[in-house]
């Protein structure tokens, strides 16, 4: 699947015209430039919106949750996704495991951290355990996932299995240099998965 991203990333990257990569860059520049995430409420209406969290109609203790573990992982420069989850559940009878928003903070603290989505999700077959199954156990898989993610974007780097679209992607999008490889390589999952989901089934993309 990597050498299909790589021969068709012209496909690919067209799927990506909604990313907004300045936005992105945005949100890390507000970080580094020490605002207080916690409270600005500027930078966190920035942040819903980017990372569409604004459609799961979450509440107000959840958010104030979120965007604290924001602030302290912003300090500290210290990642724990475990920590985060478990953090973000608590409070109800029924705890609700948001891993996907989770991987997003993290991810803001240190870029290389994988974002966990359906998207990615699909392109590696993976299937998320229904909600319901008991908290602990969905949480040992998905950590379990998202730990082969690391593994796997670690491989990719390193053999430079997806170096033909990420020199592509970095001359098609400006601002790209500021922007990690394994940013890219999720943006670039998520255009395959895209254009795999309407053109192949068209016909418009032929497996090989």
């Amino acid at each position: 699947m990597y050498q299909f991203i790589n021969q068709r990333c012209q496909l690919v990257i067209g799927q990506l015209g909604s990313i907004d990569a300045k936005k992105y860059v945005e949100l890390h520049e507000r970080m580094e430039s020490g605002v207080d995430v916690a409270s600005d409420s500027h930078f966190q209406g920035l942040y819903r919106n980017y990372w569409r969290m604004n459609v799961a109609r979450l509440d107000a203790a959840f958010y104030a949750k979120y965007f604290q573990l924001l602030a302290e992982g912003q300090r500290s420069r210290n990642v724990d996704l475990d920590y985060i989850v478990r953090e973000l559940a608590k409070g109800p009878e029924n705890p609700s495991l948001q891993f996907s928003f989770a991987t997003k903070l993290a991810h803001m603290i240190d870029p290389t951290v994988p974002v966990y989505d359906s998207f990615v999700a699909a392109f590696y077959f993976y299937v998320a355990p229904t909600p319901k199954r008991p908290f602990e156990e969905r949480l040992n898989a998905l950590m379990s996932f998202h730990g082969f993610l690391k593994r796997e974007y670690d491989r990719v780097i390193r053999h430079g299995l997806l170096n033909e679209a990420l020199q592509k992607f970095r001359t098609h999008f400006e601002t790209m240099n500021r922007i990690c490889d394994e940013r890219i390589i999720d943006w670039l999952i998520w255009g395959c998965v895209s254009l795999l989901r309407g053109k192949a089934q068209r016909g418009e993309v032929l497996y090989e």
